[in-house]
């Protein structure tokens, strides 16, 4: 008996979605012919895996830049010797900018195969043109955000059918071998723990400036741990009150397992810029976090975010803010302790890669 195709079109396949991959695979229980078509590097710069679990069809594409505005994957062709029938599913990547994917799947929707839109509902550089058109275009076909605080803002906006996955990391990865140790709220130091890149979203600056404010005599006892492409060299340079703070700097690493070894004694997760899913990596280990007050202007995985819950907020762009909180979290401990437990009851349940391929398996289903 022939089982369903279900396809999924990406601009890259990063190593972050491996745990999600994975999941998909086991939840999906040989039901589908799973294929997933990328490129090498997408328009961001994110290198895709060099392969995947076996049982996926796994296809290497290449992109053409258009002005570096528009995008084009040579797979229409590709896509056409599939040869879709009825109870077949194709997912593509929701950006309006990647031409191939509304191509593709404009004409597939013309012979009755079942689309999905898979992306944000909005992100944080989205402009009001810029959401005007990608709600027009996801309206045309079934429709998977990013998390379910996603759906919620959307309810009047889009009027397919609509599932948020409540994207997330392999959070038994992460935690693998490592205990929830609660002792370390024993301490002496206070260690903040920052994870991304040195990049205009993750405003890293402000971190630091915010750090230099804290008074020598609290400061002392203060330790930031970063884990991104920052150089102590670079950050000297750029901000030369950064020689009195106590950092460590780990570099880049891409091993989940080997973060959460680093950072597990830590007590706090700091973004300064505009989150994503570097805040459910700090969940996973039982970080409380410490982030901007403007939802709308981080990455969809704020929605695992609750201020005064799982952590809480200072004013977007205001050092001075971002000093009082982290000084108010190193001597409220009990708060930190609550927070903390929430955090990680947080991703426990959901925001993590079993639960996104639970919906996403269930979504389709529901639809083919």
């Amino acid at each position: 008996m022939r089982k369903n195709k279900l396809v999924i079109i990406q601009p890259a396949l990063g190593r972050y979605r491996k745990g999600f991959i994975d999941s998909l695979v086991i939840k999906n229980n040989n039901e589908f012919d799973i294929s997933i078509i990328c490129s090498q590097v997408d328009n961001a710069g994110v290198e895709s895996m060099n392969s995947i679990h076996p049982s996926i069809e796994y296809k290497i594409v290449k992109m053409t830049s258009i002005f570096k505005v528009f995008f084009w994957q040579h797979l229409f062709f590709l896509v056409l010797k599939m040869k879709f029938s009825k109870g077949d599913s194709l997912i593509i990547n929701g950006n309006p900018r990647f031409l191939s994917s509304i191509a593709i799947s404009l004409f597939l929707k013309l012979k009755g195969i079942e689309i999905y839109w898979w992306g944000h509902a909005w992100s944080s550089t989205s402009s009001k043109v810029g959401s005007y058109i990608r709600f027009k275009l996801m309206n045309l076909f079934n429709v998977i955000l990013y998390t379910d605080e996603e759906v919620e803002l959307s309810k009047g906006l889009i009027k397919s059918d609509v599932v948020g996955l409540n994207n997330g990391l392999d959070i038994q990865s992460i935690r693998k071998g490592i205990p929830f140790d609660k002792s370390k709220f024993e301490f002496k130091i206070f260690k903040i723990a920052f994870i991304g890149r040195y990049t205009k979203k993750s405003n890293f600056g402000l971190l630091v400036q915010a750090l230099s404010q804290i008074p020598p005599n609290e400061l002392k006892y203060i330790q930031l741990n970063i884990i991104g492409n920052i150089s102590e060299q670079e950050i000297l340079k750029l901000y030369p009150e950064s020689k009195n703070i106590n950092i460590n700097y780990h570099g880049e690493i891409w091993d989940e397992h080997e973060i959460s070894k680093l950072l597990n004694d830590n007590h706090v997760f700091i973004y300064p810029g505009s989150v994503g899913l570097s805040i459910i990596h700090a969940f996973a280990l039982g970080l409380a976090a410490i982030v901007h007050n403007e939802r709308a202007k981080h990455m969809p995985e704020i929605g695992v975010f609750e201020d005064g819950v799982n952590g809480i907020s200072f004013k977007n762009g205001c050092s001075k803010s971002l000093s009082k909180k982290i000084l108010y979290l190193k001597h409220n401990i009990n708060e930190l302790k609550q927070y903390s437990d929430n955090a990680y009851s947080k991703v426990t349940t959901t925001y993590n890669t079993d639960d996104m391929a639970n919906r996403f398996i269930a979504f389709i289903k529901k639809n083919r």
